[in-house]
């Protein structure tokens, strides 16, 4: 669900925001509501193995951090329509956007599973991170040609982005480390 709500964010990032974003931002609220019911009534339950309160812990509380900067993300997406700044971060910014999402997927799965110490194939945020970073640095003398507004709002996207991906990524190894596996 998470994924899908920053899905629709992204839409709206240079775009046309989606439509559904109000609904998707209350279905994540009610799924988050959901995830802390599913944690208080699991403190009653005979243990499920070990670490898995610990896990279950872990994927509630970074679900919502996920979702703080995900809100974050959607304030400074708002009001992009072609901004020629952004445009010029690519293909990193995109790059960077696409591995999110699939980290989303790659969390899903690791949670269906309940396995997180596995490193997802072919995912390299930190990489695409760097990246992002080193064309913001080749951009950023050209910023004289943009207005202010583009600016800080792409610097701003880039930032919850490179939050969101960090996120991303202690929560599966947390997650992993909460529940007791042996990291790959």
């Amino acid at each position: 669900m998470l994924g899908t709500f920053f899905e629709a964010i992204l839409e709206g990032f240079r775009g046309s925001p989606a439509e559904n974003l109000p609904a998707l931002r209350e279905d994540v609220l009610a799924v988050l509501r959901s995830n802390n019911q599913l944690l208080e009534a699991a403190r009653n339950e005979p243990s499920g193995g070990p670490g898995w309160r610990e896990g279950l812990g872990m994927i509630s509380q970074f679900g919502r951090s996920l979702f703080d900067a995900l809100i974050a993300l959607e304030f400074s997406a708002k009001d992009s329509h072609e901004d020629r700044y952004a445009q010029q971060l690519e293909p990193a910014l995109g790059r960077l956007a696409i591995d999110i999402r699939a980290g989303f997927h790659y969390i899903a799965e690791c949670t269906h599973a309940w396995r997180f110490h596995i490193p997802p194939p072919g995912l390299h945020l930190e990489e695409d991170i760097a990246q992002l970073e080193a064309r913001m640095a080749e951009v950023r003398p050209t910023g004289f040609q943009f207005t202010q507004a583009e600016i800080l709002r792409a610097y701003a996207v880039q930032l919850h982005l490179k939050q969101i991906a960090q996120l991303l990524r202690a929560s599966r190894v947390e997650t992993s480390r909460a529940v007791g596996e042996a990291q790959k």
